[in-house]
């Protein structure tokens, strides 16, 4: 059943997840300028705390519903950690676009690569040891796989904000920065249910295990 209801140790875990993805926040609010936004102590503590708060909650509904279904646990863990990793990406991104002024061509994704490979990186063993529950050291062979799915959702993404922000007039007077995230935005919804089923099925799924494999 993968251990839930959540436990202090979960809620720590999402702790940490919605910290990260409170800090990754500002340099997109930053590079976007929305008309709510100034950069103050007052706010970075709102945004930080308020992610905090909804990511434990978050969890907490998840663990009430994975008593009656077991994928939905897995899954609100694997929320939690693919939150803070699209913020990790979106946060890259949004930083080297802010630092360079670079917003589309080629450029974008070279940016967009680098922060996928921080993400994905990062989130491998999130997803190992938490989301999927998995306590065996790191195989090469398991993270090949891992890479090898991390690698084509890049490509969708990678395409997906190259063709919307080259390609596509930011419409009704938008910012380049903001047509950017729009265009982000929308390849997480595919890249986020190609990595799920892809780590399930293929990366995590306990036929896929590996003992023999070399360590990392």
């Amino acid at each position: 059943m993968n251990g839930y209801p959540a436990g202090k140790k979960d809620f720590l875990l999402v702790t940490v997840t919605s910290l990260i993805f409170g800090l990754f926040l500002l340099p997109i609010l930053e590079n976007i300028r929305p008309a709510f936004w100034e950069f103050n102590s007052r706010n970075v503590m709102l945004v930080i705390a308020g992610f905090l708060v909804f990511g434990n909650f978050a969890l907490w509904v998840g663990s009430l519903i994975g008593r009656k279904y077991s994928w939905a646990w897995q899954f609100a863990k694997y929320g939690a950690v693919g939150s803070m990793a699209a913020a990790t990406n979106f946060g890259i991104l949004n930083l080297l676009s802010l630092l360079t002024g670079a917003f589309s061509g080629v450029l974008i994704i070279v940016f967009n690569t680098a922060a996928f490979a921080v993400t994905v990186t990062n989130a491998y063993f999130w997803h190992k040891f938490w989301s999927f529950g998995q306590n065996s050291k790191p195989q090469l062979i398991q993270f090949s796989r891992y890479l090898a799915v991390a690698v084509a959702s890049a490509v969708i993404d990678s395409l997906i904000v190259y063709f919307f922000t080259t390609f596509i007039e930011a419409p009704g007077g938008l910012s380049p920065a903001v047509w950017e995230n729009i265009g982000k935005a929308i390849a997480v919804f595919p890249v986020v249910i190609f990595n799920f089923l892809g780590y399930k099925f293929f990366v995590f799924h306990p036929g896929m295990a590996d003992d023999k494999s070399e360590p990392i």
